[in-house]
């Protein structure tokens, strides 16, 4: 709940009456979904090191489904108040490549859309791998410390550009 905290103090403030509130209850549901995505990761790593164990497989391939269903409900509440913030916040999609924060907002995004499309491929294709038992579990780790070194980058530009104007 500390991240919440964080929402509060940028762009939430930019606005009065209902749109303030609006604001700030998508910060916060941004903020602790894109939280709840990137420290997930550490349980999932966990998750897939303890495939590798016959013994063990069987209830952690049940929890690596588990996982992924939550996994799609929180990558869904990023899309969906990252999109509203944007609208709220610039009112169009960031295409102004001569403002620092919108240029900015377009990393994000694509470093985003990168690391979704890097867990929907860990999902339907190296979970099921795995599930298998078959030998690729070192190559889906690559990918996931990949994600993760790109959630790093979308999370430190979010502090760096949380309290810019978005002009």
């Amino acid at each position: 709940m500390s991240l919440s905290g964080l929402a509060l103090a940028g762009h939430a403030n930019m606005n009065d009456g209902a749109l303030r509130l609006l604001q700030a209850a998508m910060d916060i549901v941004h903020v602790l979904s894109a939280g709840a995505w990137i420290g997930g990761l550490v349980a999932f790593v966990f998750l897939m090191q303890v495939t590798g164990n016959p013994q063990l497989r069987p209830l952690a391939n049940l929890a690596l489904g588990r996982f992924s269903t939550l996994g799609h409900i929180v990558v869904a509440a990023v899309f969906l108040s990252g999109i509203v913030k944007t609208a709220l916040i610039v009112g169009h999609f960031p295409t102004d490549l001569h403002s620092p924060y919108q240029v900015k907002l377009l990393v994000k995004i694509v470093l985003v859309i990168v690391m979704t499309l890097a867990a929907i491929t860990n999902r339907y294709v190296f979970v099921p791998l795995l599930q298998k038992g078959t030998g690729r579990a070192a190559r889906a780790l690559k990918a996931l410390f990949s994600k993760s070194l790109q959630g790093g980058v979308a999370l430190g530009l979010v502090a760096i550009f949380g309290t810019e104007d978005p002009a």
